[in-house]
């Protein structure tokens, strides 16, 4: 499964994190497909250069599945990225529930 998620870079005690894509399988900080930002956050919320953000290759990826972890959909979500994902967990909660009140959820 492709995630979307934090990979940690920079010394001890001073993170810099690079947001990859990569198969879930990977080590954190090992191989990873592709580089789509960065995050700093040790820098002041309001600096501009507290996150970099690739847009296009994050939809791109998103369309192709990546599910993003936790702190990355935060991320995504303060930098006004609408995503729309839902556990598998969730799915089968909805389908009891229509199926309970005999309303079809295709």
């Amino acid at each position: 499964m492709l995630k979307l998620r934090l990979s940690r870079g920079g010394t001890k005690k001073r993170p810099v994190y690079k947001i990859v894509v990569a198969e879930s399988k990977f080590a954190r900080d090992g191989r990873f497909i592709e580089k789509l930002g960065f995050f700093n956050p040790l820098l002041p919320k309001e600096k501009k250069e507290r996150i970099a953000l690739e847009s296009e290759r994050i939809k791109y990826w998103l369309s192709k599945g990546a599910q993003p972890t936790n702190r990355v959909a935060r991320i995504l979500g303060e930098n006004n990225f609408r995503i729309f994902w839902l556990s598998m967990r969730f799915i089968e909660l909805l389908r009891k529930v229509f199926v309970q009140k005999k309303i079809w959820l295709v």
